[in-house]
């Protein structure tokens, strides 16, 4: 078989795990990311990726921040790192760092939505940055303009009432 047949071969397996995940036939889905995480093939990476996700959710086998981290750790996925930097700002099986947490979320705020909104949270928070309100609030309402992002819209009622007590007339607060 020459390589770009291995590589369609790869891609089809690949997918089918994927949509046994998303039908959540866990079981199906685990064996064949397993298979290709392990066969360090085309698509291991993101193989590597979902199965970094099984772990950190705790979908089909049980949470496990630490293999999560691993899986994370072996991959060049975008969404992988941003994992990475999710670890890093919870303390999840890693020491909290925000510094960590913010390179990883800089590297990826030109094209991460949920990245951005990360640094957001830690200008909000005073969380390795200054605490700004108005640098959050940038932040949060690019994200309600752009996407209809709830958890922005949430993050806005949140800095409403730290700067006057008051909750939202819209109620974005809750």
């Amino acid at each position: 078989m020459d390589s770009e047949m291995d590589e369609k071969m790869y891609e089809q397996k690949y997918r089918q795990g994927e949509q046994y995940l998303f039908n959540r036939e866990y079981e199906k889905a685990y064996n064949i990311l397993i298979e290709l995480a392990n066969e360090n093939v085309g698509w291991s990476d993101n193989a590597k990726y979902r199965l970094g996700q099984m772990y950190y959710y705790g979908t089909y086998v049980e949470r496990d921040y630490e293999k999560a981290y691993e899986y994370f750790k072996s991959t060049a996925h975008p969404d992988a790192y941003y994992f990475l930097g999710e670890m890093y700002y919870y303390g999840y099986f890693v020491e909290k760092d925000y510094e960590k947490a913010y390179k990883i979320f800089s590297e990826l705020q030109s094209y991460h939505p949920k990245a951005r909104y990360m640094i957001g949270r830690m200008y909000c928070y005073g969380q390795h940055l200054e605490k700004n309100y108005d640098e959050a609030r940038k932040i949060f309402n690019a994200l309600v303009e752009e996407r209809n992002d709830k958890q922005a819209k949430h993050m806005l009622g949140m800095i409403k009432y730290f700067e006057d007590g008051t909750i939202p007339e819209d109620g974005l607060y809750y």
